[in-house]
């Protein structure tokens, strides 16, 4: 059964930038991971993620130091 999760990942890039994507993904929980880094993954790439500095390039690899995962409760 699908439910809305909240995730949140932080991390860096190579050059020790750091970054965090908000998102709430529709998924069933064994594929929330899944789910939440795609949005991660498209964010980073595309420049909608929250970069430490804006403006300022985001270079990968990029690192990952957290992620968090809650269901959305309505």
């Amino acid at each position: 059964m699908n439910k809305k999760w909240k995730g949140t990942v932080e991390g860096s890039d190579r050059d020790g930038q750091g970054w965090s994507v908000n998102c709430v993904v529709d998924a069933e929980f064994a594929d929330v991971v899944n789910a939440i880094m795609e949005v991660t993954f498209r964010d980073l790439t595309s420049g909608k993620a929250i970069f430490g500095c804006p403006g300022v390039g985001c270079n990968g690899p990029y690192k990952i130091h957290r992620l968090t995962v809650e269901e959305v409760r309505q």
